[in-house]
């Protein structure tokens, strides 16, 4: 696998995300570290769906992921959302947590 050094340019005015993980893609449990991606699919020749995926890095498994006709933020927040929803199903957290994190994702 060949790791580039830094992502291609953004082509818009918004501010990008500072690297957090300095090409680390491990983890030393599950739901340390989760990292996530687009990904755009033609149907056809004229017509687009986008995946949005969560992955876990320690166990390389999908944990989220989302498909829409636009590739927004609404796109990556329902990805995550499924991917938060299962990882606070699974740790059993009280449910103002869960409360806490629908209310960030509706913001």
């Amino acid at each position: 696998m060949q790791i580039l050094p830094d992502a291609r340019p953004s082509e818009h005015d918004q501010s990008i995300a500072p690297n957090v993980l300095a090409h680390q893609f491990v983890a030393e449990r599950p739901n340390q570290r989760w990292v996530g991606d687009t990904t755009e699919f033609l149907i056809g020749s004229n017509a687009k769906v986008y995946l949005g995926a969560i992955l876990d890095l320690y166990s390389r498994f999908i944990v989220g992921w989302a498909l829409s006709a636009v590739n927004d933020r609404h796109l990556t927040l329902r990805a995550l959302d499924m991917a938060m929803s299962g990882y606070l199903r699974r740790t059993e957290a009280p449910a103002r947590r869960v409360s806490v994190w629908r209310v960030r994702l509706r913001s």
